[in-house]
């Protein structure tokens, strides 16, 4: 993760887009937050109405649920707003705004941090559920290995893609990225800023890229954590990110063995991973308690293993090293939120980092498509999104419903600090 450098000056002139949504933005009336996670932070909770489609500003409008916690640093020092997108596409950023207390140095103390569900998520109205139990105990293997299984993952994802058509059919149309990034304009004019700072994490740093191609003018500075290659959104960044998933696990595998007086789970990469994948068939056999099986283990391994790293490391132990990648934006996409959390790049005045291992490489001309590896099942990256309480589970592109793969859901790869 790294900061932007200095801010980036407001020339030129406001875009289109900006006009839309400097007329159709109202104003937050601020009250207290129900979660107690915001209640302790001394946060501030409201609702922020949005036309539902800004070419027609005056029509239907949505709501937004936004938090912030304000600045404790003296006024001398304020340094604006900051948005916070978690990413997903459909993860709640309600609860965000607590972030500013982990910055290291106090450095976050000068920000009014300020967390949004995006439109169609959470406490968002309306919100978007498509099959609540999609992601439940004990779901088909991930690895389409037999045509069984292949017809299967497709059956799923297509029912999956219906009822998301079907329970938000007047929403879908207008929940593509450049509506995301609106809503962000339209919650800066509502708080009476000039420019915001941003803070985006894998998809979110694609929104962050997208927002500042469109108002370029009113972007000050932006950290971007795990990003998108804007180029190869979407298909082709899920299979980009598989191989750099792929590659991740075996590094901590090799970690873990490095470590074995602490992990007791081999003393060689090898032996580590011989055992990740005898237990993960194992557990497809016989799932734990009828329920966690192959798919809860890959699912579980990947999104606690920095956790449990953290949590029993020695202290003489190394974090693992992170690289980063970036990639200029140049042209924002209309096309809608796509399934599971990315990586991104940035856009005009941005310094871009990423604490997930990545490898760039030469991949296919964009608007082809390459098949993943039906080997080892993947074992992180799309997080994945509980389709509860109305939170927007990941939705489903013609293209992903023709690959059963990417009905699946699986969890990040340990990031690297």
């Amino acid at each position: 993760m790294a900061l932007a450098g200095p801010a980036l000056a407001a020339t030129g002139t406001t875009s289109a887009a900006a006009t839309q949504t400097i007329s159709a933005a109202s104003s937050i009336k601020w009250g207290p937050c129900s979660d107690p996670d915001l209640a302790k932070a001394h946060a501030q909770c409201g609702d922020l109405q949005v036309p539902l489609d800004y070419d027609q500003p005056d029509s239907q409008q949505i709501s937004l649920a936004v938090s912030r916690v304000v600045h404790t640093s003296p006024a001398a020092d304020y340094q604006g707003v900051m948005l916070v997108n978690p990413g997903g596409p459909g993860g709640s950023g309600l609860g965000l705004s607590v972030l500013g207390q982990f910055v290291p140095n106090h450095a976050g103390d000068a920000y009014d941090w300020i967390g949004f569900d995006p439109r169609g998520v959470g406490s968002s109205k309306p919100s978007l559920s498509c099959l609540p139990h999609y992601f439940g105990y004990n779901r088909p293997y991930y690895v389409p290995e037999t045509q069984e299984l292949e017809r299967t993952w497709l059956a799923r994802s297509d029912a999956y893609a219906k009822a998301c058509g079907a329970n938000g059919r007047a929403l879908l149309p207008h929940m593509k990225t450049t509506d995301a990034a609106k809503d962000m304009d339209s919650i800066r004019t509502a708080l009476g800023a000039q420019q915001v700072n941003y803070y985006g994490f894998s998809y979110g740093t694609y929104l962050g890229q997208v927002y500042s191609t469109l108002f370029p003018s009113r972007v000050r500075r932006m950290v971007l954590d795990s990003n998108v290659d804007p180029r190869r959104v979407w298909y082709a960044a899920n299979l980009d990110q598989d191989v750099a998933f792929d590659r991740n696990i075996n590094i901590w595998f090799g970690w873990l063995a490095k470590y074995d007086k602490v992990y007791h789970l081999g003393t060689t990469e090898v032996a580590v991973r011989k055992l990740f994948y005898a237990e993960e068939q194992r557990l497809r056999k016989q799932p734990a308690g009828g329920l966690i099986g192959a798919d809860e283990w890959v699912d579980t391994s990947g999104s606690t293993s920095t956790t449990c790293r953290r949590s029993r490391t020695p202290t003489t132990a190394p974090p693992a090293p992170a690289t980063t990648t970036a990639s200029p934006s140049t042209t924002p996409s209309s096309a809608p939120m796509s399934s599971g959390p990315r990586a991104g790049a940035g856009g005009a005045g941005t310094t871009t980092a990423s604490t997930a291992r990545h490898r760039s490489r030469p991949g296919p001309t964009p608007g082809t498509t390459r098949r993943a590896s039906t080997g080892r099942p993947r074992l992180a990256g799309q997080g994945r999104q509980a389709d509860q309480g109305g939170r927007q589970p990941r939705r489903r592109r013609a293209a992903d419903r023709r690959d059963p793969r990417r009905g699946h859901t699986v969890h990040r790869q340990p990031r690297g600090s």
